[in-house]
């Protein structure tokens, strides 16, 4: 009975460590496709080139510190990638890519500061 115990304490070590490890894998995914969303619906806004250019520039940046292992809060990643869709429900047009920049700036500045 004791030896039981023991099998199953182990596997539920293990269990819990692999679900640790592909837990950052997946939200590492979660994070990669929400940005090539959000790019999507940058590319299709009927807004003008520049605008596109400077949100894209910032989604590339975020891009650069997810691939070097830089993650942001999940629940502020949640929050903010909310009410980016929010914005890009119905398109993107007039104030929105200032306001779409100013989420997307705020998880850069997370990305930093959980980096120190």
């Amino acid at each position: 009975m004791t030896r039981l115990v023991q099998i199953v304490v182990s596997l539920a070590g293990v269990a819990i460590l692999v679900a640790g490890l592909n837990w950052s894998s997946v939200y590492e995914l979660r994070i990669r496709s929400d940005l090539r969303q959000i790019a999507k619906q940058v590319r299709k806004a009927d807004v003008g080139l520049e605008q596109k250019e400077k949100l894209l520039d910032v989604i590339d940046s975020i891009r650069g510190r997810v691939q070097q292992g830089k993650r942001p809060n999940v629940l502020s990643w949640w929050e903010i990638t909310d009410a980016i869709n929010e914005l890009v429900d119905c398109g993107i047009r007039d104030d929105e890519p200032r306001l779409i920049e100013r989420e997307l700036n705020r998880i850069m500045r997370e990305m930093d500061e959980t980096a120190r």
